[in-house]
């Protein structure tokens, strides 16, 4: 009798050990299979898509389909010598695109910091400004953004502006995620000639943001 009792009592955690397992596995399949939906990864990540956008990201790669097929590298055109850009994204899901001159060393001269903006040539910042592409322009200065049901797409909404011209009244801009790491960022979207663009970011500063 006591070995009967013992036989059933061991297949009993045998059956117990493999619920447990399979539900180890299902749940381990879901957060990769949950991770895994963009391009490039992360393969698994346990910080949320949101914590991982919402950081101070500087543009490091822009490339432009002006053509089906040929890739044209516009970076140049958002940094340069005298200004560059910084997309901040916040967990309360806001942005701010901030022109900031570079200082060296990782360090930038904004016009939030007193009085230093007086001494900004008006007429790089206008030349600056013409030539950036006129679907980041159009985005300027700060809007909401959020992410579409799927989270495969950033959505950006520029905050309403009383610029009476075509491209400022594109009320939504979608950004389809490749890659959504800590350290790296990389969207692709189309303008409003349908003409795709590529765009890799990454952090200014190695702490997590938590704004």
């Amino acid at each position: 009798m006591c070995a009967i009792i013992a036989f059933y009592l061991h297949e009993g955690n045998r059956t117990d050990m493999k619920l447990k397992n399979f539900a180890i596995v299902a749940i381990a399949s879901t957060l990769i299979l949950g991770a895994c939906k963009y391009e490039e990864g992360p393969g698994i990540s346990l910080r949320s898509k949101t914590d991982r956008v919402a950081n101070e990201w500087e543009l490091v790669s822009y490339t432009y389909d002006s053509t089906e097929g040929s890739k044209t590298n516009y970076l140049d055109r958002v940094n340069t010598p005298e200004f560059k850009l910084l997309f901040t994204m916040t967990r309360s899901n806001r942005y701010t695109i901030d022109m900031v001159k570079p200082l060296g060393d990782g360090k930038y001269e904004t016009s939030h910091t007193g009085n230093n903006n007086a001494q900004w040539d008006s007429q790089e910042i206008t030349a600056y400004l013409s030539q950036l592409p006129g679907h980041i322009r159009n985005m300027m200065n700060q809007g909401a953004w959020s992410f579409d049901k799927r989270h495969f797409k950033i959505q950006i909404f520029k905050d309403l502006s009383y610029v009476d011209t075509d491209e400022s009244q594109v009320l939504q801009h979608d950004w389809t995620i490749v890659k959504l790491k800590e350290n790296e960022m990389k969207v692709w979207g189309k303008d409003a000639n349908n003409n795709r663009f590529d765009m890799t970011f990454k952090p200014i500063n190695d702490e997590s943001y938590w704004f």
